[in-house]
């Protein structure tokens, strides 16, 4: 049992390296840690930009649905027809906001990329 114990003078040699190392591993793992956050919000807004284009595209197609369902007369031409363009203006304008939403995703990556490096 005598060699499990370590003399209080050896342990308190040992405590300034080991703060020394936690220090340092500390200091080293921050940066991997930041962009590590950076990219996990990316994709965050990544994901919430396509979750809206789903929402519209869910919205629009209960529009039309609605007309050609809950309707007691029949849908006519041209209600479906104004629901199917109010449908794809619907769609082209998520999508624009989209594309939009990325570009400027990925610029905001890159910018702070670079500022943690």
């Amino acid at each position: 049992m005598k060699g499990q114990h370590i003399a209080p003078s050896q342990a308190n040699h040992t405590e300034p390296v080991a703060a020394w190392c936690q220090h340092y591993l500390l200091q080293s793992v921050q940066p991997v840690l930041q962009l590590q956050l950076i990219w996990i919000e990316s994709v965050t807004k990544a994901f919430q930009l396509e979750a809206d284009l789903f929402h519209a595209i869910t919205q629009s197609n209960i529009a039309l649905m609605e007309c050609m369902t809950q309707n007691r007369r029949r849908c006519t031409y041209a209600e479906f027809s104004e629901h199917y363009l109010s449908l794809a203006k619907t769609f082209t304008d998520a999508h624009a906001d989209r594309m939009a939403g990325v570009t400027q995703l990925s610029n905001d990556f890159r910018r702070c990329l670079w500022e943690e490096i």
